[in-house]
């Protein structure tokens, strides 16, 4: 396999796609799509009890994400399911910047504002859900 081809096999393993076949300048590799956990919620509102189910169903029965793989003129091309390989790149990406911020900056200055924010969503939504029940009983 050319070099270049086997490290990007490589890096593509580590993300956790899994190789299903190669040949000295190709490959093919398969993931499996993650599950969004946002549409299943808008599922289960929009249609209470039966669209959850219907989300989970659709998300087992559709097929995995392929991505394929070929050396051309020293150069590694990609084609396939690129969309979950560039959101997994950008995920990447953002854990590397949130670990040197972490090491330039330290754990609290780099996350207490994350925590913040989470706190004060938290609080909304027990006042939200506060007011709902004070209002309907």
């Amino acid at each position: 396999m050319v070099e270049a081809l086997a490290g990007r096999v490589s890096d593509l393993t580590n993300l956790g796609w899994e190789l299903k076949s190669q040949t000295e300048t190709t490959a093919a590799l398969e993931a499996r799509r993650p599950f969004n956990w946002h549409f299943f919620a808008l599922m289960l509102v929009l249609f209470p009890g039966f669209g959850g189910a219907l989300y989970a169903a659709f998300w087992a029965l559709t097929p995995n994400a392929h991505l394929f793989l070929s050396e051309r003129n020293g150069e590694v091309i990609t084609s396939g399911g690129t969309r979950l390989l560039t959101q997994q790149s950008r995920d990447v990406e953002l854990a590397r910047r949130i670990n040197e911020d972490l090491h330039a900056r330290g754990f609290w200055a780099t996350v207490a504002p994350s925590l913040l924010a989470m706190t004060l969503v938290v609080l909304v939504w027990f006042v939200v859900v506060w007011a709902f029940v004070q209002l309907t009983f």
